[in-house]
């Protein structure tokens, strides 16, 4: 991806977050894996990336989807064909225009706003800059401005990239 962004341009990836959570869900939105802690960044700042941001999302909600998922892995990790899209398709139903999701969510977005991190989530919210020269440093002065709605519709839509040109 370093060979593809312009210098001085911006990434914003978004990818699903716990290691050890992958079930069936990921398998169905065609998720590879799932990243640990800072392991999207370290792989950024490796090839050359600044790393301006890494934070969670989905915080509010972890304790309840780890739950989920840990249940996910032991009683319906075989799961593949209709039964699979049945057992997703009726995840989906039962979570859809949640109160608490909604809840959370804007709680959450009030927490960020704060500059409040919490060390778990959902979702991995990794934005990057390739340096206009190619440099050992690591430097984090930077000002993230996020685009309007980044927060929405990450759940079903697995990981997202957006690409940023030059800050104007």
């Amino acid at each position: 991806m370093f060979d593809v962004v312009r210098p001085g341009a911006r990434v914003v990836l978004v990818v699903p977050a716990g290691r050890r959570l992958y079930d069936y869900y990921d398998r169905f939105l065609y998720h590879q894996r799932r990243y640990g802690r800072h392991e999207l960044a370290s792989k950024a700042r490796s090839v050359g990336f600044e790393v301006i941001e890494d934070f969670y999302l989905g915080s509010l909600v972890y304790p309840a989807f780890w739950i989920v998922k840990k249940r996910n892995r032991l009683f319906r990790d075989e799961l593949a064909g209709d039964s699979l899209r049945r057992q997703v398709s009726s995840d989906i139903d039962k979570t859809k225009d949640s109160r608490l999701g909604h809840l959370s969510t804007r709680l959450e977005r009030r927490l960020l706003a704060m500059s409040v991190r919490l060390p778990f989530g959902v979702r991995e919210l990794v934005t990057l800059r390739r340096p206009v020269r190619r440099t050992s440093s690591t430097s984090l002065e930077a000002e993230v401005v996020l685009p309007a709605g980044l927060g929405t519709g990450l759940n079903r839509s697995g990981a997202r990239a957006l690409f940023a040109s030059k800050s104007r």
